[in-house]
């Protein structure tokens, strides 16, 4: 069985809900895996226990979307914008991979 871990960012831009990210869990590990709540609106973070994967710390993990160019859904940079919100809300000494 899968378990939605998320969804964030649904848009009401129409009549119809559009947009968001989700993140589905199967239900025998969910209780390893936590949403990180921040003020990004490009990046759903989450963690995924040290207990589920055997590391020495949690792992951090995003899932990302990044809108299409000239849409009312696009950002400028959005590049940046994920950068500076990993840096403002991770500040520890993370490596930083795209």
């Amino acid at each position: 069985m899968i378990l939605i871990l998320c969804l964030q960012n649904r848009k009401s831009m129409s009549k119809y809900k559009s947009g968001g990210i989700a993140v589905a869990v199967r239900t025998n590990i969910s209780k390893h895996i936590r949403k990180i709540n921040t003020d990004c609106k490009l990046v759903l973070w989450f963690t995924i226990s040290k207990n589920l994967t055997g590391l020495s710390d949690d792992v951090l993990c995003g899932a990302v979307y990044i809108p299409p160019v000239r849409t009312k859904y696009s950002v400028n940079d959005p590049y940046l914008r994920i950068t500076t919100r990993i840096k403002r809300h991770f500040p520890q000494n993370i490596s930083i991979f795209y």
